[in-house]
């Protein structure tokens, strides 16, 4: 047999070798990887390519093994509600929030539902339903923030400096601040003294009151009249060592005791 020929049926009955090994192994069928979420497995838990990425694994694991690996709490770690990894291969069940909180990031948190607009306040402050105040602003001048409702606050007579006639109190309301006395007029719903002249007094001659603490000067008699009763009048003759009074008598007194017009004297 030359060597070609041996070599020929050396390589077949290699391959014959080959074909009867292979059919005495079992099959082998390779399943598809399914993701689940990564724990500390030392596996590749979610089909990246990577295995136990993401911080699932506390840093005192030893690789492969979870060997002296303490859990995570969720106390130590600041959670109370929703899962998540424990750091060893496990997982923490944080709890659930009550109405009115949603879980964030594994924490509880309130959900503001007030706002000043749903609470119907216009003013002052109200809580949000989480502890927090809000601000609804400030009432106008003149109002006054009842209840968080801004209410407005009449004014009064006193208040406005008035003390006669009507006037609006600034809520839609008018008030009545009263009459003047008697010499007085109502200007700008302030009572003014009017104060009277000569002709009104009836007054000729002399000094007179004008009813609003002034005096007024009436003039002087002609010559051969005196001013008596604030008239001039040719005034009658008094004896020698007596005095005519304001009234037209006589009297030995000066001062005219007893007369009630001008005490004293008419100077002729």
């Amino acid at each position: 047999m030359t060597f070609f020929e041996k070599s020929s049926r050396l390589v077949a009955l290699t391959a014959l070798a080959w074909l009867t090994v292979g059919s005495l192994l079992p099959s082998t069928t390779w399943a598809a990887c399914t993701p689940v979420a990564e724990v500390c497995n030392g596996r590749d838990d979610d089909c990246d390519g990577l295995v136990d990425e993401g911080s699932v694994c506390r840093a005192d694991w030893e690789e492969g093994t979870c060997t002296g690996c303490v859990p995570y709490t969720c106390q130590g770690l600041g959670k109370n509600c929703g899962p998540m990894p424990d750091g060893c291969g496990g997982w923490l069940n944080c709890g659930t929030c009550g109405a009115g909180v949603s879980c964030a990031d594994n924490v509880c948190q309130c959900e503001a539902t007030v706002t000043c607009a749903s609470a119907g306040a216009s003013c002052g402050s109200v809580q949000d339903g989480c502890g927090t105040a809000l601000n609804c602003g400030t009432c106008a001048t003149g109002a006054t923030c009842v209840g968080n409702q801004c209410v407005c606050t009449p004014a009064t007579c006193q208040s406005l400096g008035k003390n006669c006639g009507t006037v609006a109190d600034g809520c839609g309301e008018t008030l009545n601040c009263g009459m003047c006395a008697s010499g007085s007029s109502c200007t700008n719903n302030v009572c003014q003294c009017t104060p009277a002249n000569c002709t009104s007094l009836g007054a000729s001659c002399g000094l007179v009151s004008d009813g609003c603490g002034g005096t007024l000067n009436c003039g002087t008699c002609a010559q051969g009249s005196n001013c008596i009763n604030k008239q001039c009048v040719t005034a009658p003759v008094c004896p020698a060592g007596s005095y005519l009074c304001c009234d037209g008598s006589c009297s030995t007194n000066r001062l005219c005791p007893g007369v009630s017009c001008e005490p004293g004297p008419v100077e002729s």
